[in-house]
C-alpha cells in the first residue's frame, strides 16, 4: 500500500491516540416496544455479538490457514493491536462510554439533538449491566 493511501488509516490511529477516544463505526438497534415486550432481547444479543467477535478475532490471528488471502492479514492484525490495543473493536456501552459521550456532546454542540444523551437514555440497563461482564 502506498503512503498516499496509507495516510487516511495513519491520521485515524493518529487521532484515535492522541483523543484516546475510538471511532464507533456500527451500532445495533431495537425497537422499544420489542424491549419491552422481551426485556432479555438485548442482553442476548449483545451476548452473541461478543461470541460471534471472538470467533472472527480468532480467524484473523490464526496463522495456520487465513480465511482470506490478504498477504499481510497477521502484520496488519498485529500493527493494529499495538496502536488501538487488543480489543480494537471494543463492543459494549461501559466499554465505549467515552465515545459515545463524546459522539452524543458533538451532535448536541451541532443542534443536530435538543440536548445531551447520558449512556442510561441511549442503552436499556441489560445492555449496560451485561457489558461489565
Amino acid at each position: 500500500m502506498t503512503k498516499l493511501k496509507r495516510a487516511p488509516f495513519r491520521l485515524i490511529f493518529r487521532r484515535q491516540l492522541a483523543t484516546a477516544t475510538h471511532v464507533v463505526t456500527v451500532t445495533d438497534y431495537v425497537k422499544r416496544q420489542l424491549v419491552e415486550q422481551h426485556p432479555w432481547l438485548p442482553a442476548s444479543l449483545y451476548k452473541a455479538f461478543v461470541k460471534a467477535k471472538t470467533h472472527a478475532m480468532h480467524d484473523v490471528r490464526d496463522i495456520n490457514a487465513l480465511l482470506v488471502t490478504l498477504p499481510w492479514l497477521i502484520a496488519e492484525a498485529e500493527e493494529t493491536a499495538k496502536l488501538m490495543g487488543e480489543d480494537f473493536w471494543r463492543y459494549g456501552a461501559r466499554e465505549n462510554a467515552k465515545d459515545i459521550e463524546t459522539l452524543t456532546r458533538y451532535a448536541y454542540e451541532q443542534g443536530l439533538v435538543s440536548r445531551k444523551f447520558a449512556l442510561e437514555d441511549l442503552f436499556p440497563p441489560s445492555v449496560i449491566e451485561v457489558s461489565k461482564i
